[in-house]
């Protein structure tokens, strides 16, 4: 089964319908990256390495159904050392589409995770291009 981003053409290809809700990736993805991004409970949330450069193996974004029935849309990336970070952050997920529309996804291979606060005083995390 192909699963095509009809804005920047890219594709996954495997035969598990359970990956229906990817909608962009770095790359295409084996079973065993597709697994660790969607699916891992050893994913960490990205909140736990704000202030710092992201280098990303692989990442996704993926759309999910959790368990009130809402869809979330999900950005999760796997680093060289192994580990799985993510966040349905709004922002971060917004900013990393801005950095999509700068650059091909394949480019995209670090990140500056960005912390911050809103007017309302709450916390927030966003994410920059880095080199």
């Amino acid at each position: 089964m192909i699963f095509l981003d009809s804005t920047y053409l890219i594709g996954l290809m495997i035969d598990n319908d359970d990956y229906e809700g990817i909608t962009k990736l770095a790359k295409e993805l084996d079973k065993k990256e597709t697994y660790f991004l969607t699916k891992s409970q050893a994913s960490h949330g990205m909140k736990e390495v704000v202030g710092q450069t992201l280098d990303m193996e692989v990442w996704a974004i993926y759309e999910e159904t959790d368990q009130d029935g809402q869809i979330r849309t999900i950005f999760s990336c796997k680093t060289p050392e192994g580990e799985i970070y993510g966040t349905n952050s709004e922002a971060f997920i917004k900013a990393f589409y801005d950095i999509l529309d700068c650059f091909d996804p394949e480019e995209v291979t670090s990140i500056e995770v960005i912390g911050g606060k809103s007017k309302n005083n709450r916390d927030f995390i966003t994410c920059a291009f880095a080199e």
